[in-house]
C-alpha cells in the first residue's frame, strides 16, 4: 500500500488550496508533500516518483496529472462505486472465498465507502507520454494484506484491484508501449 517512507523530512506542507503551484518540492527518494483532494474529500499524503536519479522536480507531465486530479470535485467519486464494489467480489473468487465467507457485505453499492481508507496519491514516471496517470492507494476491510490501487488514466478510473506496486514495475513501460 504505502510506497515507502522516505528518509529525510517530509517534503512541502499541507495546503487548504488544492494546487500543485504551492507546493516547494524537495528531493528525497520521491517528491512529497499532504494537499487536500477534493475528490477524497480529505488531505492526503501526494508522492512522485522522479523521472530520472537527477530529477530536481516533477515534470510537467507530472505535474498536468496532478493538477488535473485535484481539479476533480466530490461528486465524481460516485462513478467509482461500481467498480470498487466489485472488486469486493473480484478478490473474493482471486482467493476461493464463497459467497457465503464474504469478508464485506453491501446491502447498497455506495456502503462500499464505509470499508475504503484512501490516504495516498501517487503520481508515476510519466515518460513521455501525453496521457496523464495517477494512482490512489489505501486499504479496504476484504484485501487487508495488500490494500487497495485505483490507477486513473486522464482523470478516467481504469484501473482496480490490489496494490502490488505496478507503478514501481517493468509492467509499467507496458503502458506506453506506443507512444
Amino acid at each position: 500500500m504505502a510506497r515507502g517512507r522516505c528518509s529525510g523530512a517530509l517534503v512541502g506542507t499541507s495546503h487548504a488550496m488544492s494546487n500543485s503551484n504551492n507546493i516547494k518540492w524537495e528531493r528525497t527518494e520521491f517528491f512529497e508533500s499532504k494537499l487536500r483532494v477534493p475528490v477524497l474529500g480529505q488531505l492526503v499524503e501526494v508522492w512522485v516518483q522522479p523521472e530520472s536519479d537527477s530529477a530536481a522536480s516533477p515534470t510537467p507531465a507530472q505535474i498536468r496529472a496532478l493538477d488535473a486530479f485535484l481539479a476533480l470535485g466530490p461528486e465524481q467519486k460516485a462513478d467509482w462505486t461500481h467498480q470498487v464494489a466489485l472488486d469486493i467480489y473480484d478478490t473474493c473468487r482471486l482467493f476461493g472465498i464463497g459467497q457465503d465467507e464474504t469478508p464485506v457485505r453491501l446491502r447498497k453499492r455506495d456502503d462500499v465507502w464505509k470499508h475504503v481508507r484512501l490516504p495516498q496519491v501517487f503520481i508515476p514516471t510519466h515518460g513521455k507520454t501525453h496521457d496523464r496517470y495517477v494512482f490512489v492507494d489505501g486499504s479496504c476491510d476484504w484485501e487487508e494484506e495488500h490494500g487497495l490501487e485505483l490507477l486513473f488514466k486522464n482523470e478516467r478510473l481504469i484501473r482496480v484491484g490490489r496494490n502490488e506496486g505496478l507503478a514501481q514495475s517493468e509492467e509499467w513501460l507496458l503502458y506506453f508501449i506506443n507512444e
